[in-house]
């Protein structure tokens, strides 16, 4: 009984994961296409540079402060 309401809340979560993925990625294209479509190409390089660099950053130092905890 317990695990049926564990694997619905897990749907949800995992469905909220998905759904926030898909709007900040949304978000990044669009704000890079806007960028490019004024022919501001030094915004547009720093965007999208900046927001990926970051987004890699995050991924390798958040499993490290999760060690040190």
């Amino acid at each position: 009984m317990g695990r049926g309401i564990y694997l619905v809340g897990s749907a949800f979560g995992n469905l909220g994961g998905f759904m926030g993925a898909f709007t900040t990625f949304s978000a990044l294209i669009l704000e890079s296409g806007e960028l490019f479509r004024s022919a501001e190409w030094l915004r547009t390089a720093a965007n999208f540079t900046m927001q990926n660099g970051l987004g890699f950053l995050a991924l390798f130092v958040g499993p490290s402060l999760r060690c040190l905890a």
